[in-house]
């Protein structure tokens, strides 16, 4: 099945993907790292300050603890799932052009 032709599930997506330069999907995958793990640390560490604060109204805590994990979610889930999608789209297309 060739990822990039437009042959199989999801090719509108993974053709973009394909149709940019190398270089700017490696720069994507870098940003992409770098926001994974900034707001992995960044939301856990809301959820640690919020949890020792006692002065913050308690719907005002509920409300921002759930935009902090949902937040969390996002930079353990998401984005690491959408890395290795980006990369093995890639790498299909780099072993693409070796065969050829």
């Amino acid at each position: 099945m060739d990822i990039c032709t437009g042959q199989g599930n999801f090719t509108t997506t993974i053709s973009f993907w394909c149709t940019l330069p190398e270089g700017l999907v490696v720069f994507y995958a870098a940003l992409n790292i770098f926001l994974s793990i900034t707001a992995s640390l960044g939301n856990g560490l809301i959820l640690i300050v919020l949890h020792k604060v006692t002065w913050v109204y308690p719907p005002t805590k509920l409300l921002v603890r759930c935009l902090a994990v949902t937040d969390l979610c996002v930079g353990l889930i998401s984005q690491p799932l959408f890395l290795t999608y980006l990369l093995i789209a890639v790498q299909r297309e780099i072993n693409l052009h070796v065969l050829l």
